[in-house]
């Protein structure tokens, strides 16, 4: 069942692009709260904790999801770019299993100077198969930025990972609204 995999991961996307669900979460975003926006980053992290309430400080921090093209000439496939991608990925010393014991988000910062403010989150929870969890992430509040998190604790050998490692890839999705910085054909 080799296909099984890439057949889930692409529904699951399809999924989070189709919903509109939205996060219940007490904290004020926009998506023009970031200086930069995709092009500077997003500040990604694992914080314990709920959307509604994470801890301060977070367990993991994952990077600056920043936007695809940046450094680079992007190869645009259509004739309109209708969102902005960014992405970031880290290997950690994380087991899924610890989110039976522990209750985990992807938290989506605003900016590196606005920590406080989450513009998306997801729980850590969810149906694992073949090693891998895919989480959604919801807008919190105002904001329009939205996203996806997979982990895979790569149990085939393919990542190089070893045994308690977990390897998280986040794509982050923000709605162009010409105002962003957008890769353009």
């Amino acid at each position: 069942m080799p296909i099984f995999r890439p057949v889930v991961a692409i529904f699951m996307l399809a999924m989070l692009f189709v919903s509109t669900a939205a996060a219940g979460a007490a904290q004020e975003a926009t998506a023009d709260a970031t200086p930069g926006g995709p092009s500077e980053g997003y500040p990604v992290a694992i914080h314990e904790g709920s959307c509604d309430q994470p801890t301060t400080e977070p367990a993991w921090e994952l990077g600056d999801a920043v936007a695809f093209g940046v450094e680079q000439e992007p190869d645009v496939i259509g004739s309109a770019i209708t969102q902005t991608i960014a992405a970031t990925s880290s290997d950690l010393d994380f087991s899924l299993d610890s989110a039976n014991d522990t209750d985990y988000v992807i938290a989506v910062h605003a900016s590196a100077e606005d920590q406080d403010t989450i513009v998306a989150c997801g729980q850590v929870a969810g149906i694992r198969s073949d090693g891998r969890l895919v989480v959604s992430l919801a807008a919190v509040g105002e904001s329009e930025v939205t996203g996806v998190a997979i982990f895979d604790e790569d149990s085939g050998g393919l990542l190089g990972l070893g045994e308690g490692q977990t390897q998280v890839t986040v794509y982050i999705v923000v709605p162009s609204d010409g105002d962003e910085a957008t890769p353009s054909a």
